[in-house]
């Protein structure tokens, strides 16, 4: 008898691949924000991290407004000045405090420099939307963000993160699905191959998107995941509680 189970229906065919990154030893990942619902306290644990790790890159993935989010639900929204400013405030610039380097959104390049007490960055949102993005960061890594699965099976922590994995052949990490998890599979058909997908959670109050449209069921708090990229890639997921 067939199985009745349906698939996951994966479309990759509008993402951008962006280019592969120069090798960095460690690289810092903040999640999904989903201002102006954020968490201070959380943004000031992850920056603290990254104060104190130093990494070599830095990668934002998962929707930073949430207005990316809504317009994933159907939503009409457009990003605000109050939006832009609290983005500056709460967030662009303590990160320019304590880190000057490459910065990647939405696998789009920016660079944060001091200049002054308040950081600054080369980057304006409203030229750059939300897309589909896969950033690869070594043979057996990659990064994706804005990428829907249709399956029945989404809510599963690490599914999502998963099936974009066995679908491009690699390991991937994301942000978008807003939950803490790691699944694993192995493929046995052709080569012994083991891909992961992680989903890193978000530094979104969650109390607060409860009070908005915006969905919470399976999400975790969570903040930066460090990757050591040598001959094996670590992957460090920081769960918080508060």
């Amino acid at each position: 008898m067939p199985s009745t189970t349906p698939s996951p229906r994966l479309d990759l065919s509008d993402a951008c691949w962006s280019p592969e990154i120069q090798k960095a030893n460690s690289i810092a990942l903040i999640p999904s924000l989903h201002i102006p619902f954020h968490s201070k306290r959380l943004i000031e644990l992850t920056l603290a991290a990254i104060a104190h790790q130093r990494p070599e890159l830095v990668i934002q993935t998962g929707p930073m407004f949430a207005r990316d989010t809504l317009a994933a639900l159907g939503c009409s929204a457009h990003l605000s000045p109050d939006e832009y400013n609290l983005a500056r405030q709460d967030f662009l610039e303590p990160l320019g405090e304590c880190y000057q380097g490459p910065l990647l959104i939405n696998g789009r390049r920016a660079t944060m420099s001091l200049g002054s007490r308040l950081g600054a960055l080369n980057y304006h949102f409203a030229d750059h939307p939300p897309t589909p993005t896969i950033t690869k960061l070594s043979d057996d890594l990659c990064v994706a963000d804005n990428i829907e699965i249709n399956s029945p099976y989404a809510w599963i922590p690490g599914n999502q993160a998963l099936t974009v994995a066995k679908e491009i052949g690699t390991s991937v990490v994301t942000g978008q699905t807003n939950r803490q998890a790691e699944a694993r599979f192995t493929r046995l058909s052709t080569r012994k191959q083991t891909v992961r997908g992680v989903e890193i959670g978000t530094l979104a109050d969650l109390n607060k998107l409860r009070r908005s449209s915006i969905s919470t069921d399976g999400w975790k708090k969570g903040f930066a995941v460090m990757l050591d990229l040598s001959e094996t890639i670590g992957i460090e997921r920081i769960g918080c509680a508060r």
